[in-house]
C-alpha cells in the first residue's frame, strides 16, 4: 500500500489586486444650463454620485451634455444616487456635467 500524506490547504492570502491609487473628484455646476468638464485624473474604473445634498438632478454625458431634454440630454443622477456598477473609463477629463439647479454635484470615485 502506498503512503498517504495528508492534504493541507494553503491558507496564505491571496495577493492584493495591483491598485495603484484611489480618489474622488467633486464637479460643481455653479450655472445650471452650462456644463462643466471634470478635473482630468488617469483612471481605472470610475463610479459617479449625484451629491446626497444636490436639490435636483444631475446630467452626465460628454462635451454637448445638457440638462434639456434632446438629444444631448445627459444620464440623470437624482441625489444621493449611484450608478450601481463601474464604468471602464481612461480619464475623468472626458466627463462633463449639467445640472437642474446652481451649485449642484457629482461625486467621481475612482481606481487609478
Amino acid at each position: 500500500m502506498a503512503e498517504q500524506y495528508p492534504i493541507t490547504p494553503d491558507l496564505s492570502p491571496a495577493p492584493a489586486p495591483s491598485v495603484r491609487h484611489l480618489f474622488h473628484v467633486m464637479v460643481p455646476v455653479t450655472t445650471a444650463g452650462k456644463a462643466v468638464r471634470a478635473r482630468a485624473v488617469n483612471a481605472h474604473r470610475i463610479w459617479l454620485q449625484g451629491a446626497d445634498g444636490n436639490t435636483g438632478l444631475v446630467y452626465v454625458g460628454g462635451s454637448t451634455v445638457t440638462n434639456a431634454s434632446g438629444a444631448n440630454r445627459g444620464l440623470g443622477l437624482s441625489p444621493g444616487e449611484i450608478l450601481p456598477d463601474p464604468v471602464p473609463l481612461g480619464n475623468t477629463g472626458q466627463i462633463y456635467v449639467d445640472a437642474d439647479n446652481n451649485n449642484d454635484q457629482l461625486i467621481i470615485l475612482g481606481v487609478g
